[in-house]
């Protein structure tokens, strides 16, 4: 356990759910983030897989469902290569007593033209 000094930081910004919702906040990265007024140019959804070979599977009951092999392999491939290069947000939060620290990377933007796709 850490001595009781080191526990209390000086300078420290508490995170606050507004900044969650933010598109502009730059919480803990220092990446400009001018992207959240233009929107990237996503890739196409496309190769997709037939809708008659996807089956629903439920891995723990109303909680989990999963659908094996939603995208092709090569549209993975695209889509994991894309979202590689868009700016991530860290987004840190202080544990509870007893809890592991969580740190997420997302990405977080308000893009109708690609919802409706």
């Amino acid at each position: 356990m850490a001595p009781k000094s080191a526990k209390k930081e000086s300078s420290t910004k508490k995170y606050t759910p507004q900044q969650a919702s933010n598109p502009n906040s730059n919480h803990g990265n220092n990446n400009n983030n001018s992207s959240s007024n233009n929107p990237p140019n996503w890739p196409d959804l496309k190769p997709l897989v037939p809708a008659s070979d996807l089956h629903l599977e439920t891995l723990l009951d109303d909680q989990i469902p999963i659908i094996r092999n939603l995208f092709t392999a090569t549209l993975c491939k695209t889509y994991v290569s894309f979202l590689s290069t868009l700016p991530l947000v860290t987004t840190p939060g202080r544990p509870k007593k007893d809890e592991a620290v969580r740190v997420n990377d997302r990405f977080q933007m308000h893009d109708s033209a690609f919802a409706e796709r």
